[in-house]
């Protein structure tokens, strides 16, 4: 059967899964993830008004084909604004089961804060790169639909070890990043081993960088 490339279906345990995926990166296959501390801290400040553009989710056959590999879970850790994970879980969670389904994918998202932060984790976890770019996509698209006068930037939690992928050699892969959207990369603090990525945009120049920084975290091999 040949497979819509606006999005595609896959039968998957739709169960809404609580919690976080620990350190963000690749897990093998079986790994168990470690509940995080608790959280409570400040929000983020100035927001601007996101643009209205045409949103394609254009990786379906392409994850499709991947997942249906063995091989290590990726895992992507977005931070997004507790006001605004509404629109990510939906009415009774219904809206992040159907996103799972739709994308082929684990969605996760922390009943807790990020340390020092407003911000919920949303763990996005597949062994399908191009999954988790759809994902993405399809969760921001939400995020902008409901708030289209805040939505204006994404943040991500990288691993200290990962990096330097995203910086790329003499800063070659966030020159490529910041040539789509303004691009920071900040240490969070003592104690935590991660640094925090963030993009600020319309919602077409955060998904398009965002789908750079997963191509740069999780090169095909």
């Amino acid at each position: 059967a040949v497979l819509p490339r606006v999005v595609w279906m896959a039968h998957l345990d739709t169960a809404l899964p609580t919690g976080r995926v620990g350190g963000g990166g690749r897990r093998r296959p079986g790994a168990t993830a470690a509940p995080r501390r608790g959280r409570g801290g400040s929000s983020l400040g100035k927001r601007r008004k996101s643009s209205q553009a045409s949103f394609v989710v254009d990786r379906g056959a392409a994850a499709e084909e991947e997942a249906d590999k063995e091989g290590e879970e990726l895992c992507l850790n977005l931070l997004i604004p507790n006001s605004w994970i509404g629109a990510v879980l939906g009415k009774g969670g219904g809206a992040i089961r159907r996103l799972q389904w739709q994308v082929k994918t684990t969605i996760q998202c922390s009943s807790d804060m990020y340390p020092g932060t407003e911000y919920r984790v949303v763990s996005i976890v597949s062994n399908a790169q191009a999954a988790l770019d759809a994902a993405q996509q399809l969760i921001l698209l939400r995020i902008a639909q409901d708030h289209p006068d805040e939505f204006d930037h994404v943040q991500v939690a990288i691993p200290n070890a990962l990096v330097g992928k995203v910086i790329g050699k003499a800063g070659c892969n966030i020159i490529e990043i910041r040539a789509v959207c303004d691009a920071t990369v900040s240490e969070h603090g003592p104690g935590v081993e991660e640094r925090i990525l963030t993009l600020t945009g319309d919602i077409t120049q955060v998904t398009l960088s965002l789908r750079k920084v997963i191509d740069f975290l999780f090169p095909p091999k």
